[in-house]
């Protein structure tokens, strides 16, 4: 298998790359971390994931930038500049040889697609990007099982593999996870010990690249109180002054105040007979309330 991979920033690796934000001129606060596993590296058998499609995969994840990375997830799955778009524009960059496509359909009567297929010579791979909380994880690994097999049917000498591209820094719904609070690579990666089981197995091996946004900076990180939100505080002077606050914010309310419920609902349409408990609500604006 031939690959031609283009020269990126040394500062990218295909384990762990990370791509400063500086959003105040100042020292890095947030990095991205790009980190990845194999189903059978996760279940302590050894990977078979072709290196070089997995460079490629890590790398084209690393690309994107954390300034940019939210607003790309936040853009509709028909939008065609939303982060798979993303992600499917660097591997065309990286490896201009590798033939790929999207959307393509793993079986057609069910409307059943992959969001990219990778192709080289010998090697299929079908690759899932997932970005929510409600992804349905077992669904595409029996995608991945049904494109491989249509796949050797066409033709028996093809090697098949499956890739996941998916957060490391959310939370799967419960009902999903089966309890806890794992993100999406985490429960893959808790999940890759009973795929693997699985014998015959279609695909060879499958790839989680997980992406998450942290912060790396000595001396600052999140603090979480059970129950509570995370809120950014530095260790010697506890919550960022409102001066800070007010900077990143760009212009957004950066107050809090008690809100009185028919103040805070004034314009949302309630159904008959509904009774709304007097109690306050905290709410943000410019001014207190008169």
């Amino acid at each position: 298998m031939s690959i031609t991979l283009n020269q990126v920033p040394d500062s990218v690796s295909v384990r762990k790359p990370r791509v400063p934000l500086r959003p105040y001129g100042g020292e890095a606060l947030v990095s991205l971390s790009v980190v990845s596993v194999s189903m059978r590296e996760a279940a302590g058998i050894g990977s078979r994931f072709p290196p070089r499609l997995r460079e490629v995969l890590s790398q084209a994840v690393g690309r994107v930038s954390p300034e940019e990375l939210s607003g790309l997830l936040a853009k509709h799955e028909a939008d065609p500049a939303n982060f798979d778009a993303r992600i499917e524009q660097n591997i065309r960059e990286l490896a201009p040889s590798l033939a790929m496509a999207k959307n393509e359909p793993v079986s057609p009567p069910g409307r059943f697609n992959s969001d990219l297929v990778l192709r080289t010579a010998d090697t299929a791979v079908c690759v899932e990007i997932e970005k929510g909380k409600l992804s349905r994880f077992e669904l595409d690994i029996l995608k991945m099982q049904a494109f491989a097999t249509r796949c050797k049917s066409e033709r028996p000498a093809v090697r098949c593999f499956g890739a996941f591209i998916v957060p490391t820094d959310n939370v799967v719904a419960r009902h999903i996870t089966g309890g806890g609070r794992e993100s999406s690579y985490e429960y893959l990666t808790r999940l890759s010990r009973l795929v693997v089981q699985v014998a015959p197995l279609a695909v060879e091996d499958i790839l989680l690249v997980g992406y998450g946004v942290f912060n790396p900076a000595p001396g600052l990180r999140t603090q979480r109180k059970r129950g509570a939100r995370r809120e950014l505080v530095i260790p010697s002077d506890g919550l960022l002054s409102d001066e800070v606050l007010a900077a990143g914010l760009g212009g957004a309310p950066s107050r809090a105040y008690p809100v009185a419920p028919q103040e805070a609902g004034r314009e949302v349409p309630r159904s008959p007979g509904e009774v709304q408990p007097p109690q306050p609500l905290l709410g943000l604006c410019d001014k207190r309330p008169e």
